[in-house]
């Protein structure tokens, strides 16, 4: 009676250990996709900040010209 309970128990673990270690997996895996995201975000971000430093230069141009 104690071994089949001790039975159940390590069959439990064992299948609680497996999950675990597939819903880790799982975790790693979005997280490696939202660091990717991520790193597109920032390099969109950047091109856009570049181009409204370009934006702004050609305003101060035009506007020190008169032309609009």
């Amino acid at each position: 009676r104690l071994q089949s309970a001790l039975d159940e128990a390590q069959e439990f673990l064992q299948q609680n250990n497996a999950n675990l270690g597939a819903r880790v997996g799982e975790l790693e895996s979005q997280i490696n996709t939202l660091r990717g995201r991520l790193e597109e975000a920032e390099h969109l971000r950047n091109q856009l900040n570049e181009e409204i430093l370009l934006l702004r230069s050609e305003l101060q141009i035009l506007a020190g010209t008169g032309e609009e």
